[in-house]
């Protein structure tokens, strides 16, 4: 969700809605869970404007906005109706346009009575939108849920119960987190954050053929997001605006890596932004020397039992219990396992002393054969 318009708007938004019920409406026009149904609330929340006198002029008509919030409608500016769904002007224009193509099919013309009669008592079975259909985003898969849902019958039977049970736990998580963000909205000392390792970016990148016969390069980056700022909007992720920018350039090319740091910074049209940190060699270190250090014992927890860790749903670190780690494996378990990786090993006495190790001395060089592809 955006900020809200400014105190001078001329229709005074800021004194019609609180902070909390623009969060809700925020929430509930998100929790609809398909583009088509968000174009539809968006129209009937918008209202074209007739002018007064008529004109010859092509300017673009006017609508009025409006938001709901336990059944009161109240109208607001353009900028407040759209910080407070999440979205860009983009989004109205096209639920207008798509509007506008549905109604442009009613039939205006008498239609014969036999035909019509035919027409309404014919059956048509359901089929979901075609928005749905060739719209759906790309977005990562979960290993499980493609495994159940490629599974035969049989199968799908024995997955069953798990099945069930993981739906569960992301529903839960998702509650979870929009709770953690709507208190890190309300509480400034609070920050709640999305950590997201990106797709790999290469270099040299783009649409000439040669590029497909060449060795390249590749930069990983890891994406940080404070979550009470950013809309729940797969389209607004940062991969997405990379990937828009990047076709978006003239050029349309990527030679060197350098390129990157500013087609990331600048990707977002609107607002700040990316801040982006290049890291470089020394800043790099070996946390397996550190690991050693601090103590090997991440396999069995205090009551013995035997830590797998693709299972744990929650893990929990406190700032006076340094070498203790709380985890659950089910979010609705009422109280965490414990972890002591310092345990103690016999005739094996345990360092107080601690220091990060660089994982590198110099830079790291890439191959003469690489590096002969970047230059030619």
């Amino acid at each position: 969700m955006k900020p809200p318009c400014k105190e001078t708007c001329h229709l005074q938004c800021h004194t019609k809605y609180t902070q909390d019920q623009r969060l809700e409406i925020h929430n509930s026009f998100w929790t609809l869970g398909n583009i088509t149904k968000q174009r539809t609330s968006m129209v009937n929340s918008m209202t074209k404007i007739e002018p007064t006198q008529k004109s010859m002029s092509k300017r673009a008509n006017n609508f009025a906005y409006y938001l709901t919030v336990s059944d009161r409608k109240v109208r607001v500016c353009k900028t407040l109706f759209l910080n407070t769904l999440g979205v860009s002007e983009s989004w109205t224009n096209y639920a207008l346009l798509a509007k506008t193509i549905v109604t442009s099919t009613v039939i205006t013309e008498k239609t014969d009575e036999v035909i019509l009669e035919g027409f309404l008592s014919h059956k048509i079975l359901p089929r979901n939108s075609h928005y749905e259909r060739f719209l759906t985003p790309k977005k990562d898969q979960c290993v499980f849920c493609m495994q159940y849902n490629n599974a035969s019958h049989e199968k799908k039977v024995h997955l069953e119960g798990s099945y069930q049970n993981h739906i569960k736990n992301k529903q839960i998580s998702r509650e979870m987190k929009r709770a953690d963000v709507e208190m890190a909205f309300k509480n400034s000392q609070l920050t709640v954050c999305d950590f997201d390792l990106q797709s790999v970016l290469q270099t040299q990148c783009g649409e000439l053929s040669v590029f497909y016969y060449k060795r390249r390069r590749n930069l990983q980056y890891i994406c940080l997001r404070p979550s009470h700022f950013r809309a729940w909007n797969a389209g607004d992720s940062m991969h997405s605006c990379i990937e828009k920018k990047k076709k978006a350039l003239k050029s349309g090319h990527v030679y060197v890596p350098s390129q990157w740091t500013r087609i990331v910074q600048y990707s977002k049209k609107t607002e700040t932004p990316y801040h982006v940190r290049e890291m470089y060699f020394p800043e790099f270190h070996d946390f397996n020397i550190l690991s050693a250090e601090m103590g090997s014992n991440f396999t069995v927890d205090e009551n013995g039992d035997v830590v797998t860790w693709d299972d744990i749903r929650v893990l929990q670190v406190k700032k006076y219990h340094k070498y203790i780690l709380f985890y659950k494996t089910d979010f609705e378990s009422p109280n965490f396992k414990i972890i002591n990786f310092r345990r103690r090993r016999r005739g094996r006495p345990l360092s107080e002393n601690f220091s990060l190790t660089p994982a590198y001395s110099t830079t790291l060089c890439i191959s003469s054969e690489k590096k002969k592809d970047l230059y030619h």
